[in-house]
C-alpha cells in the first residue's frame, strides 16, 4: 500500500511507549480517526492478493518499492495482480 506509513503515523505515535499486551487504554483524537478511517480505505482497495502463474502466457514479475525517512514497503506484482507486499517502520 502506497504511502501506509504516513497514512498511519498517527496510530503508531499513539501506540509509542504503550504497553500492548497490559492492554493499556489509549484516546483516539481526531487525527487518530481520522488516520484509521484512512487506513480502512486503503484496506479496501489493496485487499485481495493474486496466486502467481508459472505458464508460457504470464505476465513478467515485478517488484514495486515505496520509501520515505520513516518508513519503507515493496509490493510484489504479476500484471496488474498483486501477490504480496510488505511494509516496515525504520523507528
Amino acid at each position: 500500500m502506497k504511502k501506509f506509513y504516513d497514512t498511519a503515523a498517527p496510530l503508531y505515535d499513539l501506540l509509542k511507549g504503550t504497553n500492548i499486551k497490559k492492554a493499556e487504554k489509549v484516546t483516539l483524537g481526531n487525527e487518530e480517526i481520522e488516520s484509521f478511517k484512512n487506513v480502512i480505505e486503503l484496506a479496501k482497495k489493496d485487499v485481495r492478493l493474486a496466486i502467481p502463474r508459472f505458464d508460457k502466457e504470464a505476465p513478467q514479475f515485478e517488484i514495486e518499492t515505496d520509501a520515505s525517512s520513516l518508513a519503507y514497503s515493496a509490493c510484489l506484482k504479476q500484471g496488474d495482480q498483486v501477490l504480496a507486499y510488505a511494509s516496515k517502520s525504520m523507528s
